[in-house]
């Protein structure tokens, strides 16, 4: 069978079992992963080994990394951490300037939280900043949008997010390259998003806006009835958060400066190694918050954290079996011929895939996981570097959320809105901002 019908007919069984099915995507990658290396010749023995052999390769070089971080996660998230930073970003840009502060909050908290997370835990900020507002339909919706730019860029483009942080390891990229290009894309993606709810949504009329809820907006959801003593100090909110983040970036920069086989390196290494640096950032987060934790909520906070990162690892590492099998098989090396002939700029090539899958299943962590997987076999061929890959990848992640999203129906539930003013403030937000990452990927490309 050729190698071109072998591929489609793989992600067709991989379509079938997310969206038809609706099972979860782990079950789907395994069975389109299956189905490639079954109809591509191989031995059915061989296709059963090879995957194990992606899956916990792929688990021993990411899984505690993701562990980790999802679990320093919970620990901002339950002690009030990101309430914090929030309301210490928009108090330091003032009243008249919330919207891009709003964006700025969401660029950060979605580090260590989970967009999903975040949103549910912000959006009575955004309501009570909207209530202060002459038009309140219309704030609700600017600052809620500028919220969602800044939460679903990082979650899809800065390591350590479990999609942008195993996307890196599939394609060896070094974690903290990751964070300053992908860094940077998500500050550019989040910008354009910023613009599109300050100066489109932020003129229109009241009524171009509806919203189901009325009385949600008519009433100020203040934050502050958390009372500010449940919330720790600023520093306090942020350490934990900051301390892998310098500690991988010192790594990368440290590489740079000092060479291979300096002292300096050696030490930057352990201690800047992500896996290593998210256990400190853990660490510093069960020290600092002790006191309003006790010892029981930092044992129940540090199972949920596990909990919830196992269905992530599975995911990624059943990326990691599909990525395997289509080395094995010849179908990944066949699939980069035939896509790097193709008369369309070479950037676009991870881009559209990802996005293709992001509209269709509405996980922009499957969506990166798969665009990937694919195209890690083709980056000699498409003649562009690992990490463009990447950001393209990240680009096309991130097109659009809409009715198939679980963000989607969080961020319109939390905030009141109907599916009509969702899609015109949150889904045509995601394609304008994602215009922005593009160009700036390709930029970057230039000189990558």
């Amino acid at each position: 069978m050729p190698y071109g019908l072998v591929f489609i007919i793989g992600i067709l069984v991989l379509l079938f079992f997310i969206v038809k099915l609706k099972t979860n995507a782990f079950i789907g990658l395994l069975a389109a992963t299956f189905t490639i290396g079954a109809c591509s010749g191989m031995q059915l023995t061989k296709v059963v080994s090879t995957i194990s052999e992606g899956f916990g390769g792929t688990v021993a070089s990411i899984g505690l990394v993701i562990i980790f971080g999802t679990i320093l996660g919970k620990y901002l998230e339950v002690t009030n951490s990101t309430d914090r930073m929030a309301l210490s970003i928009v108090g330091a840009f003032g009243e008249s300037n919330t919207t891009l502060a709003m964006a700025i909050a969401g660029y950060i908290i979605s580090i260590p939280v989970f967009s999903d997370s975040a949103m549910v835990v912000l959006a009575p900020l955004v309501l009570a900043l909207a209530a202060k507002n002459k038009k309140p339909r219309v704030a609700v919706a600017a600052l809620g949008t500028s919220l969602a730019a800044g939460l679903l860029s990082t979650n899809v483009f800065f390591p350590p997010t479990p999609g942008p942080l195993a996307a890196a390891g599939m394609l060896n990229i070094d974690i903290g390259q990751a964070m300053l290009f992908g860094g940077l894309v998500a500050m550019v993606r989040t910008l354009f998003g910023w613009g599109y709810a300050k100066f489109y949504l932020g003129k229109k009329a009241e009524d171009w806006f509806t919203y189901e809820n009325q009385e949600m907006i008519e009433v100020a959801f203040n934050i502050n009835n958390k009372e500010e003593k449940t919330m720790p100090s600023l520093w306090g909110a942020l350490f934990p958060l900051l301390l892998p983040l310098v500690l991988i970036l010192f790594n990368t920069f440290s590489k740079m400066i000092f060479g291979g086989d300096s002292p300096v390196v050696a030490i930057t290494a352990f201690i800047g190694d992500p896996t290593i640096a998210l256990v400190l950032g853990c660490v510093s987060a069960m020290i600092i918050h002790r006191k309003e934790l006790k010892q029981d909520g930092i044992l129940s906070t540090l199972s949920l954290g596990i909990k919830e990162s196992g269905s992530i690892v599975f995911i990624v590492s059943a990326g990691g079996a599909l990525g395997s099998v289509l080395k094995a098989s010849g179908v990944g090396t066949s699939l980069a011929e035939s896509i790097a002939s193709l008369p369309i700029p070479t950037l676009l090539i991870p881009f559209l895939i990802g996005a293709t899958i992001k509209m269709i299943n509405g996980s922009g962590t499957t969506a990166l996981i798969t665009a990937v997987t694919i195209c890690e076999p083709m980056v000699a061929a498409l003649g562009i570097s690992p990490i463009t890959v990447f950001l393209a990848a990240c680009c096309g992640a991130s097109i659009c959320s809409h009715i198939n999203d679980s963000f989607f129906w969080v961020y319109s539930g939390n905030l009141g809105m109907d599916m009509k003013t969702g899609l015109k403030t949150l889904s045509i937000s995601n394609i304008v901002s994602t215009v922005g990452a593009l160009i700036a990927t390709f930029m970057l490309g230039l000189f990558l």
